[in-house]
């Protein structure tokens, strides 16, 4: 099927969910800082959007000193019912690793964005 333009980067608001169309599935869109991640806009557990949710830096244990640390290069998307988290890179539900959410591949080309739907 190859890739299908769904957005305009530029128009996407940082961290926010979008909703998208594309090979008859609802996408969540999520920029995140010069990056773009797409993911089925469906928790896996309670089968809620995600496009209430938000994308936030993942938490990691507590350094040796008891400070938070939060890792920005390795977002997260937040259910907005159980706030079970999903890495976006990946699709591995953080909280439970039974779960899981189907990730697309993104590009941006000339501003744009296009979702390809992972079959070659």
């Amino acid at each position: 099927m190859g890739d299908v333009e769904v957005a305009v980067f530029a128009e996407l608001e940082e961290g926010v969910p979008t909703a998208v169309e594309a090979f008859g599935r609802q996408i969540a869109l999520v920029r995140w800082g010069t990056e773009c991640f797409a993911v089925r806009n469906i928790c896996p557990h309670q089968t809620v959007a995600f496009t209430a949710g938000r994308a936030q830096g993942q938490v990691l244990p507590a350094d040796r000193f008891g400070n938070i640390v939060v890792d920005h290069a390795d977002p997260v998307l937040r259910c907005p019912r159980h706030t079970y988290k999903f890495a976006l890179r990946t699709g591995d539900c953080i909280v439970d690793a039974r779960l899981r959410v189907k990730t697309y591949s993104v590009s941006i080309r000339e501003g744009r964005v296009f979702v390809g739907d992972g079959r070659e």
